[in-house]
């Protein structure tokens, strides 16, 4: 088992990892030397654009992977590159059936008995725990899917103490 080189970032003072993306940035921005390596992702660098269209048509006839896609990349036509396949709409509106049902089935019992104000955020984070835990979700896109909090709105009151009146927004 090869274990993985590390340096200090001169600008950080903290470790990483040679031909990670920090390591890859440092070395485009001429910070630290080092040489390049080809990017996981590029399959084929030909020669010209004619060569790199044929390669791809023939790639695609043998491709194995189900869920990537071999096309020519966009800024540099002669270099081919795997990149992975964007699920459908209606792939994700079954995934998302799928949890939100078995959530439901889950959690039948414990929303009878809860307040119905309740209910929609409860569920909204049981799916969404349900998503992480099982793997197609990161934690990293959490963030993007997560319940935001809205702020409560002030109480009405007459006069608070320092003098100023509130309304609500629903008068």
């Amino acid at each position: 088992m090869s274990e993985k080189k590390t340096i200090i970032n001169p600008q950080t003072s903290r470790p990483i990892l040679v031909g990670g993306e920090t390591w890859r940035k440092l070395v485009n921005n001429k910070v630290i030397d080092g040489k390049l390596l080809k990017p996981a992702n590029e399959v084929y660098e030909a020669e010209t654009e004619e060569e790199a269209k044929a390669t791809v048509k023939f790639l695609k006839t043998k491709q194995v992977k189900p869920n990537v896609n071999i096309r020519r990349h966009n800024k540099q036509p002669n270099k081919i590159v795997e990149v992975k396949k964007r699920l459908t709409h209606a792939q994700i509106e079954e995934y998302m059936k799928k949890i939100s049902i078995q959530v439901m089935k889950r959690e039948k019992t414990k929303i009878a008995d809860m307040d119905e104000s309740k209910i929609e955020d409860y569920l909204s984070e049981q799916i969404l725990n349900e998503m992480l835990s099982s793997g197609k979700i990161t934690e990293k896109d959490l963030d993007r899917f997560s319940i935001k909090e809205t702020p409560a709105e002030p109480d009405v009151e007459s006069e608070s103490e320092s003098g100023t009146e509130y309304e609500s927004e629903s008068e």
